[in-house]
């Protein structure tokens, strides 16, 4: 029944209902209310998704916080998603930052830091995230000799496929 609530929440575009679950004791109900978020995407959401990014102690809730803040795409996420990096431990919670950053962030800071972002010795998938954060600003036509540069050399053999899939 509260799943059916907050599937309901998000039928209707009720934001204000889907952010008092992003507090819920159930982690599966948080998880829930985020992924909801992402389809409403509504600013108001922000804020209260980036404190679940940075605190929750699932794995599941912070990754779907950082997928509904760039489906959000209010560049008042990006500074959140920035901080939200730097005490990510989870490589599946830093790939979704990092392509969350593509769909919201500015060319400024946002593919500033994913150009200059070194991934060596980090599990695939941060690399992942990282190409595809910068194919994530290449589609709102924000676009770096350097961010071209890493996808161009993101093609080579000794790169993993589901990278050379994005850069491609």
């Amino acid at each position: 029944p509260v799943i059916c609530k907050i599937y309901t929440f998000q039928n209707s575009r009720d934001a204000a209902g889907l952010i008092g679950f992003l507090k819920d004791k159930n982690p599966t109900y948080r998880e829930a209310a985020a992924i909801a978020c992402a389809s409403v995407q509504a600013a108001e959401t922000v804020t209260p998704l980036a404190k679940l990014l940075k605190s929750d102690k699932k794995n599941a809730v912070r990754l779907a916080a950082a997928y509904a803040l760039g489906q959000v795409g209010e560049s008042q996420a990006e500074p959140l998603l920035l901080d939200a990096y730097k005490h990510e431990k989870s490589p599946d919670v830093k790939q979704a930052i990092l392509e969350a950053l593509g769909k919201c962030g500015t060319e400024k800071s946002g593919l500033t830091f994913l150009t200059s972002l070194d991934v060596s010795g980090q599990p695939d998938r941060v690399f992942m995230g990282k190409a595809w954060g910068i194919y994530r600003f290449s589609l709102r036509n924000i676009v770096s000799p350097k961010g071209n540069e890493i996808m161009i050399a993101a093609l080579a053999q000794n790169t993993p496929e589901n990278v050379r899939f994005v850069a491609a």
